[in-house]
């Protein structure tokens, strides 16, 4: 005889949606292992219990540990210090802290960071057509400002945080102004194209 068909729940009860699948997102720091879910953090804490914690909250917690005040974090973010090193400055945990301000991707890792010392976050075509109106261009050639204005828009197009990577000048957009070898030397050499880049940088993220 065939097996009896289960009974379906009686009273017209339905059963749930199933929960669409997430994938876990896992950023190390140091031997913490840090699960983001959502705008919440989930890890072991030294008692070996398991903590759910707001991620705005425990970025900021973190990052004003290592860096007191906005002023170190802003040094530290320019010299490319121990900063790039954290965990907090992981693409996949600074788009957790961006979803959780309702923020784009048309605002740079450093200002999704700065909201831990009470900063708003500024767009990264504000902070490109501010050096462009400081007149910091200006003490360079035509040619030379030209290079330093696609760097502008490399910055604008993905918040390159460095910018004086020559790599840079091997991409089709700078051919036309010789590639490599000739950029750098119309800025006098490696060392001056840095300088200049580096100035550029201090430009795009002065007050």
């Amino acid at each position: 005889s065939e097996p009896n068909e289960p009974q379906k729940p009686s009273g017209g009860i339905e059963e749930p949606e199933p929960t669409p699948y997430k994938p876990v997102i896992v950023v190390q720091a140091g031997t913490l292992q840090l699960r983001i879910l959502d705008e919440k953090v989930q890890y072991l804490n030294e008692q070996g219990e398991l903590v759910l914690e707001d991620i705005a909250e425990f970025s900021q917690r973190e990052i004003r540990k290592d860096f007191t005040n906005y002023e170190q974090f802003h040094t530290n973010w320019l010299t490319s210090g121990e900063i790039s090193s954290k965990f907090y400055t992981n693409e996949k945990w600074v788009n957790a802290l961006r979803k959780k301000a309702n923020l784009g991707l048309d605002v740079d890792a450093f200002d999704v960071l700065a909201m831990s010392y009470g900063k708003t976050p500024r767009l990264k075509n504000e902070r490109a057509d501010k050096v462009k109106q400081s007149g910091y261009l200006t003490q360079y050639s035509h040619e030379n400002q030209e290079v330093l204005g696609l760097l502008l828009d490399e910055y604008v197009k993905s918040g390159a945080k460095d910018l004086t990577k020559t790599e840079l000048l091997q991409t089709p957009k700078f051919s036309p102004l010789g590639g490599l070898v000739s950029i750098v030397k119309n800025f006098g050499g490696k060392a001056l194209y840095q300088k200049a880049v580096k100035g550029l940088e201090r430009m795009i993220y002065s007050e």
